[in-house]
């Protein structure tokens, strides 16, 4: 998660709230992302989600959160009503090095 150590130690060294950039640098296994970051990634670093991860899992609600015609704080639920999950591309290695920006 963004609190692990792992991470807090890589945003403090590398001095960066990117997610590109602590992508690159921690190189995990799985993502949970927003659509949002998925986007914020591809501008940061464009071949990095493509090259490096598949998407595994989405987990959408947000055709659940639309059937209500009232609800109160909509937009803090529509920011977190999907989320998509992605998984290492391990026949496809990180090159050693600082990702290209």
């Amino acid at each position: 998660g963004l609190s692990s150590p792992e991470v807090v130690g890589a945003r403090r060294a590398y001095h960066t709230y990117a997610f590109g950039q602590l992508i690159w640098s921690l190189r995990p296994d799985w993502l949970v992302l927003r659509p949002a970051e998925i986007e914020e990634v591809e501008m940061q670093i464009p071949s990095l989600l493509e090259s490096y991860y598949r998407p595994s899992a989405i987990f959408d609600v947000s055709g659940i959160l639309g059937s209500y015609s009232y609800v109160p704080g909509r937009e803090y639920l529509e920011r977190d009503q999907t989320f998509v999950v992605l998984g290492r591309n391990k026949e496809l290695p990180f090159p050693s090095g600082q990702a290209s920006q």
